[in-house]
């Protein structure tokens, strides 16, 4: 046995060497370890690849359910859309009338449908075309000492107060669905001509007819 700095190296084979048994070298045992550590190798990658095939399978079940219930949420929609229109169709005139409250004798009413013109004082064009509807009344009286209009119909003030419209149209489709008969007064337009400083002076009072 040599000492030096092998030595330490020597005695430790010599000792492995000793120790075995007769008929299984060395080197058996380093090709059963490699076999090992490649079959590990090989169970950690069947491991992986199954991980990996089992989050793509939930993946693909997650978006085959979205869209599915996407689809139905879709079909739903459209659905209830035909049935919501085929229900407005189906609506008949007077029917918001009867089942609203309104007493069956102001059913029956007639009412007028026009375009109130512009104020004096109003310069602007901001509530100018508009439409209202008011009712014809006719109980109406009018105050011998003072000259003041009343009047006993509940239905008298409600037009000029909130029955106001953006068209035409939509005053008769509202007057239509309550049952009310009614009559349209076009819009009047009036010509505007163009004013001069000169047309004060032309008023020369009235017409000399001879006589003094």
């Amino acid at each position: 046995m040599m000492i030096g700095e092998d030595g330490l190296a020597i005695t430790k084979i010599d000792h492995f060497e000793s120790d075995q048994r007769p008929g299984f070298p060395i080197h058996s045992h380093i090709s059963s370890s490699s076999a090992n550590k490649k079959g590990e190798k090989e169970k950690s990658a069947l491991r992986s690849s199954a991980v990996e095939m089992a989050s793509s399978l939930q993946l693909q079940r997650l978006s085959s359910r979205l869209l599915l219930r996407s689809s139905t949420y879709d079909w739903c929609c459209r659905r209830s859309r035909s049935l919501s229109t085929d229900a407005l169709v189906e609506q008949k005139p007077r029917e918001i009338g009867i089942v609203s409250g309104i007493p069956e004798e102001h059913l029956r009413r007639r009412v007028v449908i026009y375009s109130p013109a512009r104020t004096a004082t109003q310069q602007g064009s901001g509530k100018v075309g508009k439409w209202k509807i008011n009712f014809m009344s006719t109980q109406k009286w009018e105050n011998p000492l003072m000259g003041w209009t009343s009047t006993g119909d509940p239905y008298a003030n409600v037009g000029e107060a909130a029955l106001g419209f953006d068209s035409e149209e939509a005053a008769k489709a509202f007057a239509e669905k309550h049952g009310w008969e009614y009559v349209v007064k076009k819009r009047h337009t009036p010509l505007l001509k163009p004013k001069a400083y000169a047309d004060n002076f032309k008023w020369k009072g009235p017409p000399n007819t001879g006589k003094d």
